[in-house]
């Protein structure tokens, strides 16, 4: 199976683009999106706010993951055919989610990128060997993204600064920027932030309502937050230059 790539319609003199790069918009694979109109409506609500590319991140082996890997395949090329009058670029990824062993799962299917990116989850409430598998990870040649850092309440500020310095992505939820996710999420997501360990703010949409994407909101937060160069980063600038 190749794996899912795309080509973002911006370019590095763009600094005002927005990209999300963590969601759950693609329609009836998870606990995201229930249907291809939702999915549609999700994207023309970003595109509204003026994000021009979304990378797709389905559930991969997580209770939430409801249908196989060819499926996503499947539903994305749907949703890029009915979605062609929205102006996005849509990219097949993946939330691949990680217990106490790697699982065996082909992961070149779920990256995407040429320098194969791959975002990766663990249990809010299990300790988990988040060092190790990242760094196993990215000794096999993977780009990886840390998705959500901020809900792993037992990785010490020390734990975070090693995953950045082995050269993890490290990703924040705009929940926490906007204060709306979990008080203690809020709490070091917002700390990371200040103490420039966070190379991306996503969305985690998944829906219209509870959990809509909202990232041209969060980008006006992170300007009050940490200045505008730093917030353009954070939403779309690095993941341009870095990921893209």
């Amino acid at each position: 199976m190749a794996m899912a790539t795309g080509m973002a319609m911006i370019t590095p003199t763009n600094k005002m683009v927005m990209i999300d790069c963590h969601n759950h918009i693609l329609f009836e694979v998870d606990d995201g999106s229930k249907s291809l109109q939702m999915s549609l409506d999700m994207l023309k609500l970003s595109a509204s706010q003026g994000v021009s590319t979304i990378v797709l991140t389905p559930h991969i082996n997580a209770s939430e993951s409801k249908v196989s890997r060819e499926t996503h395949f499947d539903q994305y090329e749907i949703l890029k055919k009915c979605a062609k009058d929205i102006p996005i670029e849509l990219i097949l990824g993946s939330e691949l989610y990680i217990g106490q062993r790697l699982p065996k799962i082909n992961l070149d299917s779920l990256v995407y990128g040429p320098k194969k990116t791959l975002l990766i989850e663990f249990s809010p409430f299990i300790e988990t060997p988040i060092i190790d598998h990242t760094f196993n990870l990215l000794k096999k040649g993977y780009q990886v993204i840390v998705a959500h850092v901020e809900r792993y309440n037992y990785l010490s500020l020390n734990d975070i600064n090693e995953l950045k310095q082995m050269g993890a992505i490290l990703q924040v939820n705009t929940s926490s920027v906007l204060k709306t996710g979990h008080r203690m999420h809020v709490k070091k997501g917002l700390d990371y932030i200040k103490k420039n360990l966070i190379d991306l703010v996503s969305t985690d949409a998944h829906n219209l309502l509870r959990r809509p994407p909202n990232l041209l909101k969060a980008r006006k937060a992170l300007i009050k937050l940490v200045g505008i160069d730093k917030a353009l980063s954070l939403t779309g600038v690095y993941a341009l230059k870095n990921i893209l």
